[in-house]
């Protein structure tokens, strides 16, 4: 059964790698196929989804959502550009980032510092976003709350009954793993690309306009019944019609005399356009078109991934339309409807007036740049928010009141105090990560119960066993680094763990120095953009090549593991 259960986990990371189904779905699957082949019983999964760092984890990103809408993390992040300097402003951004990141969501943080960074017209984006993400995946590593790969570590280890780490226990190798990294990226920030001629999105980058002539017998038709929606490079995005805006138009929409009617998609090819007669093709300059550009990042827990734009409806589901596409540096062309969303694939909106209003926004995108989704908190608010996080922090370092009882105590005040509604609790809910989390504790079960694990130990000690123990420490740090590179942080520390756990305990040694090696090697994702939800953010809005992911992160991946490897050992000694 043991090789039956290994040849499982080697079908998933496959999975992981070659296909676009999302981890948590992947992990829920193969849970479910170890419970049809007996491997676990129904109580034992259901346990695992009442794990304690996971309902931290899940607490944790529901209470932050205040502390994201206080004024102090916007304000602060727009003084940080205030000079001349770029090695000063990247200085005083990283500080900051890694800071915040240590106590909060990072990808918050990043959604946060993108918007000030591509709204800032005296700096080029594609020279701060990828250190952005850099310094944010380190200052995560600082503290237990810092990052979910500790806390989904944490619960793991919870979960073979061991003790758990505390809130700092990180620090001692997160923090010089932060400020040595800091000074990779900025000797390492000359590699960065220079994209300063795409800043900002403007229209005339992705849009044709056409004036329907007062003679044209398109007049008084439906946009359905004048074919506009079967054009094959170009789609209707909006119409202008007495200097107002209508979008997204709507396939039963009348064009009307002088309507302007606003195309998006492959511009450079118009021949679409010139059998319509009647419709003259012009470049306007009026500024009602600008007034709803949204620019956005497609979240990693996105509903859309893997749907092609046509299937997506993203005017009943969004209140808008897709004018362009951009994958990293590459901005897509051809028909828009039939580009496939990925992760991470930069959109171009054009939005109506409920855009801002839908639940399902923050949930589906990062916002870039072009819409404020959440009211701000008053400076009184922000206070008692920040005062009242930082509190639930002391009393847990000093011992005083566990960590999820703290958390559970907060949210209830927020509630209270109508400072946290329910709607937005609902849309804060990070489903794609319970399930992920909750599946992965009964894999890890299953890996150790079935011998699966063992056989992977066996292999290891087989190839390091002249190193002893410090080569098979080294051995499984590795592992974890690979798999994050390949799949995701997360999923990486799920399938790592229970090989480190056990190599701990066939060597009779102390587990939690593997342990941490697995926590901070899944966090080493700096040379690709798909291991870290981060790095995907930053991928489209800096315009990036894969390269720039090699070119930048090699250094510094080298220099964190040689951190990792050579202080765990002394903080936490085997």
């Amino acid at each position: 059964m043991a090789w039956i259960v290994l040849g499982v986990m080697v079908g998933l990371i496959v999975a992981l790698i070659k296909t676009r189904y999302k981890p948590s779905a992947l992990f829920a699957a193969t849970l479910f196929l170890f419970f049809a082949m007996g491997q676990i019983e129904a109580k034992s999964m259901i346990d695992n989804f009442v794990n304690p760092s996971l309902l931290i984890l899940a607490i944790l990103i529901i209470v932050t959502a205040p502390i994201e809408r206080s004024t102090y993390l916007q304000s602060l992040s727009h003084s940080i550009f205030t000079t001349s300097s770029y090695a000063l402003s990247l200085s005083k951004m990283s500080v900051f980032t890694a800071l915040v990141s240590a106590l909060l969501n990072n990808t918050a943080v990043v959604a946060t510092m993108m918007g000030v960074i591509k709204s800032n017209k005296k700096i080029t984006p594609s020279k701060y976003l990828l250190p952005l993400s850099y310094v944010a995946i380190l200052g995560g590593t600082m503290t237990l709350i810092g990052t979910s790969t500790n806390l989904i570590v944490n619960g793991l280890a919870i979960s073979e009954g061991l003790e758990g780490f505390g809130l700092f226990d990180f620090i001692y190798v997160g923090l010089p793993l932060t400020l040595a990294g800091f000074l990779v990226v900025l000797l390492n920030s000359r590699n960065l690309p220079d994209h300063s001629e795409a800043k900002t999105v403007h229209r005339s980058n992705y849009f044709v306009e056409a004036l329907v002539g007062t003679a044209s017998p398109l007049i008084g038709k439906s946009i359905e019944h004048n074919r506009f929606r079967h054009l094959e490079n170009l789609f209707l995005v909006e119409i202008i019609r007495h200097n107002k805006l209508i979008s997204p138009v709507s396939p039963k929409e009348i064009v009307e005399a002088d309507d302007i009617l606003v195309f998006a998609g492959n511009i450079s090819n118009l021949h679409d356009l010139k059998r319509f007669e009647g419709l003259e093709i012009f470049n306007s300059d009026s500024s009602v078109l600008e007034s709803n550009i949204v620019e956005v990042v497609v979240s990693h827990e996105s509903v859309l991934i893997g749907s092609c734009i046509r299937e997506a409806n993203f005017r009943s589901k969004f209140d808008a339309a897709v004018i362009a596409v951009r994958r990293g540096s590459e901005r897509l062309s051809g028909k828009i409807g039939d580009i496939t969303i990925q992760s991470g694939d930069t959109l171009v909106l054009a939005t109506g007036d409920d855009f801002s209003k839908r639940d399902n926004i923050d949930r589906n995108f990062y916002v870039v740049q072009g819409v404020t989704l959440e009211r701000k908190l008053s400076n009184s608010t922000s206070n008692l928010v920040i005062l009242g996080f930082i509190a639930i922090l002391l009393l847990n370092a000093l011992n005083v009141l566990p960590l999820l009882d703290g958390l559970i105590y907060y949210l209830g005040a927020l509630i209270g105090f109508k400072i946290l509604s329910f709607r937005e609790i609902r849309r804060r809910i990070p489903f794609d990560i319970l399930l992920l989390v909750g599946s992965a504790l009964g894999i890890s079960q299953v890996m150790n119960s079935s011998g699966a694990a063992h056989l992977v130990v066996d292999a290891i000690s087989a190839l390091f066993s002249d190193f002893g123990i410090y080569g098979q420490f080294i051995s499984v740090y590795i592992i974890s680094m690979i798999l994050t590179e390949l799949i995701t942080n997360n999923a990486a520390a799920a399938i790592a763990f229970p090989i480190a756990y056990s190599t701990a305990i066939e060597l009779h040694v102390d587990p939690t120095p593997f342990i941490l090696a697995i926590a901070y090697g899944a966090s080493a994702s700096f040379m690709t953009p798909y291991g870290y939800q981060t790095n995907l953010m930053v991928y489209g809005p800096g315009q990036y090549r894969f390269s720039d992911y090699l070119r930048n992160g090699a250094p510094l991946s080298i220099v964190y593991g040689v951190i990792v490897i050579s202080l765990v050992p002394i903080f936490f000694p085997f």
